[in-house]
């Protein structure tokens, strides 16, 4: 206790900064140490409240979390985010009264279920006005009827607007066009399951935006043209601050070939690319390219010096591939990708291409083409032998649909020398695995 003690307060808060990922009983425990722990940790773990449906009894959680806010101003003073992260299927988890006690909070952060059904009015929503990240997850027409007006009241500050439907059909190019006129903050926009709008919309979006950074359009129209949409990325600029990029395979994608890609993507100071494949993967035909390995070619050629992130997902990574990545953008910091499931497929010693990797600190491999509904993973002395390879700096791993930490230990032997070993604990953060964010099932 005595070391404790004396440990700088201007250290304090940087220090228990790296508690804010994990279980909150970690930050309450800090609370418990001495007055200062208390009063930094204190700060720290209301500031970012996260409610998940699937702890026991969370619906009384939920209204004992807002009680306490109310009765306690001074720790609603430190709230800068609420998070609500429940079932896509499961409505009713919000009121009226809850969003009035919210509307208190000036909050910056909301996300939350957007479907109302009588449980809540959807105007109530409008005094949110100072918001920089809103995020609806599987919005009614009501509600989306009302974000032209919304964003009016909080365009101003708005940086980041994600919206994940459930019907294809409400998003639409009249719709962003009138939104676009007041979104003149934005810096990420992220569309899910919404293919009712072309690349004519967006890009009049990107046009109004100071500056895209962050874009991600999963699951879009038929009729969205992404060829005609980088030539007036590139006509415009608009993709000059990009630095993460979310994309759905467009049709006809296996013939695009390394130059069209680079096209779409030269311009961006881009650090962040994810594909994924919302079909089946097939066969390529004599006339196609691989579009992996034309998506690796082309951010090799534009991005190897700038890209940290990439996902490939849904679409299977051959061997030939995977070497070419590994050895081709040696700043990665993460890495998510699909193989073809076969019985070797964890024993292959092409994986060990990420040992290339010096600055890989999380990877995923996930499987395609199994036969069955639970395909195997790997063991742990399997694993243990690949993170033993890679970076120093792997913090993170995953297998299918397992995620565990990496954690690496120091024991002084006998003779003085110091020893390292590397062990696999289970994943303990409070938030979704950052790969199972990218794939939209």
């Amino acid at each position: 206790m005595s070391l404790i003690n004396k440990v700088p307060y201007d250290l304090l808060r940087p220090i228990l900064e790296f508690l804010q990922g994990f279980r909150p009983g970690h930050l309450a425990q800090c609370c418990l140490v001495n007055h200062e722990f208390r009063h930094v940790a204190t700060r720290l773990l209301y500031q970012n409240l996260r409610i998940v449906h699937w702890e026991a009894d969370w619906r009384s959680k939920v209204y004992l979390v807002f009680a306490t806010l109310s009765q306690h101003p001074e720790l609603a003073a430190f709230v800068e985010r609420i998070g609500e992260y429940i079932l896509w299927t499961r409505d009713g988890t919000i009121s009226d009264e809850i969003l009035h006690i919210l509307r208190r909070q000036q909050l910056k952060d909301l996300e939350i279920n957007a479907n109302p059904k009588g449980y809540f009015t959807p105007s109530t929503l409008l005094g949110f006005k100072n918001l920089e990240r809103l995020t609806l997850i599987m919005p009614d027409s009501q509600i989306i009827r009302l974000l032209p007006r919304w964003c009016s009241f909080t365009g101003h500050s708005l940086r980041t607007l994600s919206i994940i439907c459930k019907s294809d059909s409400l998003i639409t190019d009249e719709l962003l066009r009138e939104m676009a006129n007041h979104l003149v903050s934005l810096k990420g926009i992220f569309l899910t399951n919404c293919s009712n709008f072309t690349h004519e919309a967006i890009t009049f979006v990107l046009q109004h935006c100071a500056g895209i950074e962050a874009l991600s359009l999963e699951g879009v129209s038929q009729r969205f043209n992404w060829l005609h949409f980088a030539t007036e990325v590139n006509k415009h600029g608009l993709f000059r601050s990009l630095k993460r990029l979310t994309m759905t395979c467009p049709p006809g994608f296996s013939v695009w070939g390394q130059q069209k890609i680079e096209k779409l993507l030269h311009d961006a100071p881009l650090e962040e690319f994810n594909l994924y494949s919302n079909t089946e993967p097939r066969a390529n035909t004599q006339q196609e390219s691989d579009p992996c390995l034309s998506v690796a070619m082309a951010l090799i050629s534009c991005h190897a010096r700038s890209l940290q992130a990439l996902g490939i997902l849904r679409i299977p990574v051959d061997d030939y591939t995977l070497e070419v990545i590994c050895q081709g953008l040696p700043r990665l910091r993460k890495l998510f990708f699909t193989r073809i499931y076969s019985a070797d497929i964890w024993t292959n010693p092409q994986l060990y291409s990420l040992s290339s990797l010096r600055r890989l600190e999380y990877f995923h491999i996930s499987t395609i083409g199994s036969s069955v509904a639970s395909p195997v993973l790997p063991t742990n002395e399997i694993i243990l032998s690949l993170v033993a390879e890679c970076s120093p700096n792997l913090r993170q791993c995953g297998f299918g649909t397992k995620v565990w930490s990496v954690i690496r230990e120091f024991t002084r032997l006998p003779n003085g020398q110091w020893a390292r070993s590397v062990s696999l604990g289970p994943y303990d953060k409070m938030e979704v695995p950052e790969h199972f964010l990218v794939v939209r099932g």
